[in-house]
């Protein structure tokens, strides 16, 4: 039987088999090759690929990578940190090894293992860090450990971890229930407003005292000490001095609970003043200028500056012009206040201002403030109601039991500010500073409260923000 052009079907037929085995194996060739070409060369240990492909349109591959075509993704390597030699310490009785370690590219959190005794193996993770250090707390007494780091990325990639750092080890020191030794006595010789040769003394604080004894000798290579006084705080005024005499200082840490006390501070030494002045008032500091508008076009011009020690009044001054010009006085206010408003105002007028610190029963004054300038510009309308703010955080917030953290806070358009921790920790200042406050040890879970008080044309009148740090809950096997 033939088709419509005489050929055999049966021809036809095992033709179109043929061109469909070919076709089938072909296929499946082309499958197995994409597949041996997106196995490719084998990843390093430092190096991992996202396993998401919708991600290979962002893809920058370092040179690290594989340089195959046929990978897709991004390949990142997550390096290995190095870590540095150890220290140990003590924080009260507690025995602390702290860790360091070098940064490692990609890596969003720090692994930390520890192992006990010379030449163990058997390492187990202890904890995490966010930075470059790592203090293990509660260690045994002339225990050996023995560590090391490895960094991590929990951006979704197929290997997180980087290789380990090299190992390093430290003896645990035997610490006493004692306090800690004070640190850094300094002292300073003032005359006060009766005129009275007085030295003041000051220094930091000792982890487990409740109180500090502050001994004295009288010449300048004297070491015959005796209590003269105690102090709870970090300050301490030695008063009726004689003129031109050397004394010499040193302190220790007191615990009543246990009655031990800390090995002596450094010695601090000076010479008394002979008064025949009392010592002036310290000048205000940071003198600001701003702008307050009203209902009229006309500006106030508002002024704030930092507090002066000594000083019971403040006197502003001003004069106006681009050229040189005469100050006059044009108010005060007391000690206890930092800011005065300036309303005799003409536009467009350039306004200078300084202002010097006063002590009324000495008499005696400050030199001059920095010099603030301000142009009275145009108000467009009604002044717009400045808003107070201010933050809190805590870094970390989960601590083991005797860790300590680090808490910063931020404001604009307060007068003041206070911080506040239920373990009893205090600050009174309106920033903390880059580098945070670091907390006193954290042994239960601690609330920390900001409380400011905004300025007069700032709004709310008061914020208040609160953050809690918790301790990690230690499980005992049965």
């Amino acid at each position: 039987m033939t088709d419509s052009r005489g050929e055999p079907r049966a021809i036809d037929s095992l033709l179109f088999r043929r061109q469909f085995v070919l076709l089938v194996i072909f296929a499946v060739a082309s499958v197995a090759a994409i597949a041996y070409a997106y196995t490719g060369p084998a990843f390093t240990s430092s190096e991992v690929r996202f396993t998401d492909a919708s991600r290979s349109g962002l893809a920058i591959v370092p040179a690290s990578c594989p340089s195959s075509p046929h990978y897709i993704g991004q390949c990142t390597a997550v390096t290995t940190p190095s870590l540095n030699e150890l220290t140990t310490s003590c924080y009260g009785p507690d025995s602390r090894i702290a860790l360091s370690w070098t940064s490692s590219a990609n890596a969003t959190d720090y692994h930390i293992e520890r192992c006990t005794d010379a030449g163990c193996t058997d390492f187990s993770e202890i904890g995490t860090a966010t930075g470059l250090r790592y203090t293990d707390v509660g260690r045994t007494p002339d225990k050996r450990y023995r560590y090391q780091v490895r960094a991590h990325n929990h951006s979704g990639l197929d290997n997180p971890y980087s290789g380990y750092s090299n190992i390093n080890h430290a003896d645990a020191e035997a610490c006493s229930d004692a306090p800690d030794t004070p640190r850094n006595l300094t002292a300073e010789p003032l005359c006060s407003v009766d005129l009275d040769s007085t030295i003041l003394l000051s220094w930091e604080y000792a982890v487990g005292a409740d109180e500090y004894r502050i001994e004295r000798c009288t010449g300048a290579t004297c070491t015959n000490f005796s209590q003269i006084g105690t102090a709870t705080g970090l300050r301490y005024t030695d008063v009726g001095r004689t003129p031109d005499t050397p004394y010499r200082y040193r302190i220790q840490a007191h615990n009543i609970g246990n009655g031990l006390s800390s090995p002596y501070s450094n010695i601090a030494s000076r010479v008394a003043k002979a008064c025949e002045n009392p010592d002036p008032p310290s000048s205000p500091s940071n003198l600001t200028t701003t702008l307050i508008c009203g209902n009229s076009p006309v500006p106030d011009i508002m002024l704030s500056w930092g507090y002066a020690v000594g000083a019971d009044e403040y006197r502003i001054e001003r004069c106006a012009g681009t050229g040189e010009c005469v100050f006059s006085n044009i108010g005060t206010r007391a000690g206890s206040q930092n800011r005065y408003t300036d309303s005799n105002i003409t536009l467009d007028e350039l306004y200078k201002y300084r202002a010097l610190s006063y002590n009324s029963e000495s008499g005696l004054s400050s030199v001059y403030s920095n010099i603030a300038s301000r142009v009275a510009e145009t108000c467009d309308g009604p002044d717009e109601v400045l808003t107070a703010s201010s933050t809190l955080w805590v870094i970390p917030t989960l601590v083991r039991k005797g860790e300590t953290t680090l808490v910063y806070w931020d404001s604009r358009n307060v007068s003041s500010c206070s911080v506040s921790g239920t373990n009893g920790d205090s600050w009174g200042t309106k920033f903390s500073g880059l580098s945070g406050k670091e907390t006193l040890p954290i042994t239960e879970q601690t609330i920390y409260t900001l409380s400011c008080t905004a300025l007069p044309n700032a709004s709310p009148p008061s914020i208040t923000a609160t953050k809690t740090v918790n301790v990690i809950p230690v499980f005992e096997e049965r």
